[in-house]
């Protein structure tokens, strides 16, 4: 009788500014921690110059989280009642150097729920939920 094993797949890490990144298979997300904002790139590249302009965008991710809840409460009333309080988790970087970048809010209390606000040209132009 022969044994066969398989080692575990190398995963791919980049570490920067922004945390260590990994390739899961389909894209980049930092490792995450507990209350860190997680950064993600779907797709196989992660090129660097993507690092330095989402570098930029979390230093001014405040001014940004208000411009993206303001948005929500003005144009989201199909995808959330405004019940409950919304909470920054991620930050998609993925068209950042096509001037597109989406933050994702979860629900406190709700795990499963999150709210999309994607942004073109640092405007935000739409918002969706995923439950």
């Amino acid at each position: 009788m022969t044994w066969f094993f398989r080692k575990k797949p190398i995963v791919a890490r980049i570490r920067t500014s922004l945390g260590t990144f990994s390739f899961d298979g389909t894209g980049w997300i930092t490792d995450p921690r507990s209350g860190a904002l997680i950064v993600l790139s779907n797709g196989s590249e992660l090129d660097t110059r993507a690092i330095d302009r989402a570098q930029g965008l979390i230093e001014n991710i405040d001014f940004h989280r208000e411009r993206a809840l303001a948005y929500v409460r003005s144009s989201g009333s199909n995808v959330w009642d405004g019940n409950g309080q919304l909470a920054l988790e991620e930050i998609d970087i993925t068209n950042i150097l096509n001037h597109e970048f989406g933050l994702t809010f979860g629900l406190k209390g709700q795990p499963d729920f999150t709210v999309t606000v994607e942004f073109r040209n640092q405007e935000p132009y739409s918002v969706w939920a995923a439950d």
